[in-house]
């Protein structure tokens, strides 16, 4: 696994790491999945169909794209090349990204989307409700998560940078495993009746989320061997199945269901996302890439963080013109309208981003 790459997740440009372009174009094909295929595997009326089983494999299979997006991050914002000119050179180059995408983004899918398309009537308090508990569209909290991230980076990146890599990762581990204790003492307090208020608000987002952060910074700094590569490439086969198993029966195993959730912060995903950050980083490293493609894949993932906003809105078009998909029932039109939001909102994003006033947004 290399020790530094260049384009984090929306940011950052100097020099390119195949495998992190690549792990990103796949981390947003699979969020993609997640919000095309969820509806079909929750839907109640036909659950226990093969058409539930096989959208539950796309969708509960796909949990670890954003914890490998926040991965991605911490491996390129704690290093040492992004703080070299200090905490306000590297606020100005971040902020100046997420803010107007955090701004626009919200007014775009609360007026345009929630008002206008959805006809939805919200009062002024509702409205502000939604902003503070970041529910304006299910993908725009992890504009407040990075956002949160990339505040705590420079403080978080001064204590790792004297210390090394075993710093790196003991502090990974602790702050993972912490995080991990937390959300099982939750689930346990559930189980026997007593169960505790979580809500996060838009300025707390990240703070689930800085055990990712730092694992992925802490796994860019060790050279595994590929016999470590290859483990982790089972644990991604058996962990996407307990995954998709986990999904489907715990509403029938209480106990299962208090130690690990099928979420960001259930204990599979956190293995599972670990294992898919470290066979991904190693083998994809090794695709032989003519110039030509290796251009194509940059371009795709600098679009990656466009698709990952728009694809939402785009997601309204299958939905009015695909009854079966419409109804969250027929898989075959949920997988025709996969191929339809990312062949657009690659388009899209692609598109914007050559323009400069877009660009900022996209």
């Amino acid at each position: 696994m290399t020790s530094s790459a260049p384009v984090s997740f929306p940011l950052e440009r100097p020099a390119r790491n195949q495998a992190y372009d690549l792990l990103r174009i796949l981390s947003i094909f699979a969020v993609v999945a997640i919000h095309t295929f969820g509806a079909i595997a929750a839907n109640p009326v036909i659950a226990g169909s093969a058409s539930a089983w096989g959208a539950r494999v796309l969708s509960a299979g796909s949990v670890w794209s954003v914890p490998v997006f926040v991965m991605l991050s911490g491996a390129l914002n704690l290093g040492a090349r992004a703080h070299r000119d200090g905490p306000r050179a590297f606020y100005a180059k971040r902020f100046r990204r997420i803010v107007p995408a955090l701004l626009v983004w919200n007014i775009v899918y609360l007026v345009l989307v929630r008002l206008l398309l959805l006809h939805e009537h919200l009062s002024g308090r509702q409205i502000v409700g939604t902003l503070i508990d970041t529910t304006v569209y299910p993908q725009l909290y992890f504009l407040w998560l990075i956002a949160g991230l990339y505040a705590v980076a420079p403080v978080l990146a001064a204590f790792l940078a004297g210390g090394g890599t075993r710093r790196a990762v003991t502090f990974a581990v602790v702050t993972l495993g912490a995080t991990q204790l937390y959300f099982i003492s939750l689930g346990v307090l559930a189980l026997a009746h007593m169960p505790q208020p979580l809500h996060w608000q838009a300025l707390m987002f990240w703070i689930p989320y800085v055990g990712y952060f730092l694992v992925g910074y802490a796994l860019s700094r060790l050279s595994l061997t590929r016999r470590w590569a290859v483990a982790a490439l089972v644990g991604v086969v058996v962990l996407g199945a307990a995954a998709v198993l986990e999904s489907g029966l715990l509403p029938r195993l209480r106990l299962l269901a208090a130690l690990s959730t099928p979420d960001y912060q259930g204990t599979v995903t956190v293995l599972l996302s670990i294992a898919v950050f470290v066979a991904g980083t190693y083998f994809l490293a090794r695709i032989p890439l003519s110039p030509r493609l290796g251009r194509f894949v940059v371009t795709l993932s600098e679009a990656a963080f466009g698709v990952f906003l728009v694809h939402l809105l785009v997601l309204l078009i299958p939905y009015r013109l695909l009854p079966g998909f419409g109804a969250d029932r027929s898989l075959g039109e949920a997988a025709v309208a996969y191929l339809f939001i990312l062949i657009v909102s690659f388009a899209i994003s692609i598109g914007a981003r050559r323009v400069p006033g877009l660009r900022l947004i996209f």
